[in-house]
C-alpha cells in the first residue's frame, strides 16, 4: 500500500522537470583553515519550488534521497536535480557541528560550505549523546535530521531555551548521529525527521558509552481530493496536525497542495494518533476553504482515502483597528487571525487608517489579536475573551465588514485566567465574533 504512495508522488515530481536539463548540484567543503575536507556527506535535506508551492512536503521530493561524500579535494557532485527546486543542503562531518546551505540553486554554479570543528569538551563523557537511526529494516538511514527540544533533569523536563546544546544532528552513512552540549550528564528528548519515514520522537537519551538504536516506521499515508461546486480546487493548501500538542508526543505540521484534480496526498504521517485536516487560510487568491475535520490515522503502512472533501465559500473578515486616545496606529502593525483547532493562524497588515481585510476564512471559532506597544484590548469589544484578555474569540459564519478592535492606552494589567468566567467563555464560542462597535 505505501507503493501507491509513493508512485502518485514520483508521477507529479517528474511533470515538473521532464523537459528541462537537470543541474548538477557542484561544490567544495573546507575545515576552519580553508584546506579541503574529504569524506564529509552533503544531503539534499529538503526542497521548494521555485515558483509557487509544493504539492508535496518538503522532504517527499524524490531528490531528497540525494547525498554524495567529499574526495581528497573537498569536492562533491549530487547528479541530475530538478531545475524547478530551490534545495536545502545538509553538510555534516564527525567532530564537526552540522552546516545547513538554504534556498541553493544547481544552477547558479558551484557551492562552498566550511565545517566549524566542535569543542573537544563537548566530546567528553556525560556530554554526548549518541544515536544510530535504522529504518524499518534494521537499515541504516542517512541524512535524517534530528532536532533536540527537551532536556530531562531528574523527575522534571525542560522543553524548549535549550542553551548550550546541540540544535541539530543530522545522521552520517551508519545512521549514526552525535548529540553536544555543556552540560554533564545530558539526556534530551529529539525529534528524528527523515524522508520517506514518519517523524518521531524518543525521550530520556542519555549521555552513555553505548549507542541508543533508534527504529523509525514508514507511517500511514492520507489522501482525498477537494471539489468545490463538482469543480476540482487546485493549488489549495492543506494542512494536518495532531490534535495532542504535548511536548512530548507533538511532531509539528504536515503542509501540501492540491494538484490540478483538486487531490492531495500526505505520505509518512506520525501512526496511530488524532489529527486535524484544514485548508491552510494563507492560501493565495483562492475561493473555497476546507473547515477543520478531525481523522483518525490508522497504523503503519496504511493508506486513509478522505475521499471527496467539499470546499465552501470562504468568508471575508475586515475592520478596523482603533486607538481610543485617537493617535494613528503605528506602522507595521496586523492583527493575528487563528483557529482553535488547526495548526494555522495568518498575520494581516494593518494600513495606516487601520483598516485590514482577510479573505477565504471557513466558517469556524476564530481567535483575533493586535498587539501594539504600550496599549491594550478595550472591555469595550464584545467578544473579548475572558480566559486572555489580550484577544477576541467567536464563530464567523458570514461575512464581517466592521469589526472594530478598539485599544487603549497603557498595559495589560492581567491577561491569564479570571475565575468564574468559564460560562461566559463557553457562550462567546457559539457566538458571533464581535467588537467593540457591534450592537447587543
Amino acid at each position: 500500500m505505501r507503493f501507491a504512495a509513493i508512485v502518485f508522488t514520483a508521477l507529479v515530481l517528474a511533470l515538473s522537470a521532464s523537459s528541462q536539463e537537470k543541474p548538477n548540484l557542484t561544490g567544495k567543503v573546507i575545515d576552519e583553515n580553508e584546506a579541503p575536507y574529504a569524506g564529509a556527506t552533503v544531503s539534499i535535506y529538503s526542497a521548494r519550488p521555485k515558483a509557487g508551492a509544493g504539492v508535496v512536503c518538503p522532504t517527499c521530493y524524490a531528490d531528497c534521497t540525494k547525498r554524495a561524500a567529499t574526495d581528497a579535494s573537498g569536492l562533491f557532485t549530487i547528479p541530475s536535480l530538478d531545475p524547478a527546486l530551490l534545495f536545502r543542503v545538509l553538510v555534516t562531518a564527525e567532530n564537526y557541528s552540522p552546516l545547513s546551505l538554504d534556498n541553493i540553486d544547481p544552477a547558479e554554479g558551484p557551492v562552498t560550505a566550511k565545517l566549524v570543528e566542535l569543542d573537544p569538551a563537548r566530546m567528553e563523557p556525560g556530554h554526548v549523546v549518541r544515536g544510530r537511526v535504522l529504518d524499518p529494516r534494521g537499515k541504516p538511514v542517512a541524512g535524517a535530521k534530528i532536532e533536540p527540544f527537551a532536556i530531562h533533569k531528574g523527575n522534571s523536563t525542560q522543553y524548549g531555551g535549550l542553551n548550550g546544546i546541540d540544535a541539530m544532528a543530522i545522521s552520517n552513512e551508519k545512521g549514526e548521529f552525535a548529540i553536544t552540549s555543556d552540560r554533564q550528564d545530558l539526556s534530551v528528548g529529539i525529534l528524528i525527521d527523515a524522508a520517506g519515514l514518519a517523524r518521531r520522537i524518543f525521550m530520556h537519551l542519555d549521555a552513555m558509552e553505548t549507542t541508543h538504536k533508534l527504529s523509525m516506521t514508514y507511517g500511514a499515508t492520507v489522501a482525498g481530493a477537494v471539489l468545490l461546486d463538482k469543480k476540482p480546487v487546485p493549488g489549495l493548501f492543506i494542512g494536518l496536525a495532531q490534535t495532542d500538542r504535548a511536548c512530548a508526543s507533538f511532531v509539528g505540521e504536515w503542509v501540501v497542495q492540491t494538484n490540478k484534480e483538486g487531490r492531495f496526498e500526505f505520505p509518512n504521517i506520525a501512526p496511530n494518533c488524532e489529527c486535524v485536516l484544514y485548508s491552510k487560510i494563507d492560501s493565495p487568491g483562492l475561493a473555497g476553504a476546507i473547515p477543520e475535520k478531525i481523522v483518525a490515522i490508522g497504523a503503519d503502512d496504511t493508506i486513509l482515502d478522505l475521499g471527496v472533501l467539499e470546499a465552501v465559500p470562504g468568508h471575508t473578515l475586515s475592520g478596523r483597528v482603533v486607538l481610543s486616545d485617537g493617535k494613528s496606529v503605528p506602522p507595521g502593525t496586523c492583527i493575528r487571525i487563528t483557529r482553535e483547532q488547526a495548526w494555522d493562524w495568518k498575520l494581516v497588515p494593518v494600513d495606516e487608517q487601520g483598516a485590514f481585510e482577510a479573505h477565504n476564512l471557513p466558517p469556524e471559532l476564530y481567535e483575533v489579536s493586535c498587539t501594539i506597544s504600550d496599549y491594550h484590548m478595550s472591555e469595550q469589544n464584545q467578544s473579548l475573551d475572558p480566559f486572555d484578555r489580550a484577544r477576541l474569540i467567536g464563530m464567523l459564519s458570514e461575512d464581517v465588514a466592521d469589526l472594530t478592535l478598539l485599544m487603549e492606552p497603557g498595559e495589560l494589567e492581567k491577561r491569564g485566567r479570571v475565575s468564574g468566567d468559564t460560562q461566559r467563555r463557553t457562550q462567546l464560542k457559539s457566538e458571533p465574533i464581535r467588537g467593540a462597535n457591534a450592537k447587543e
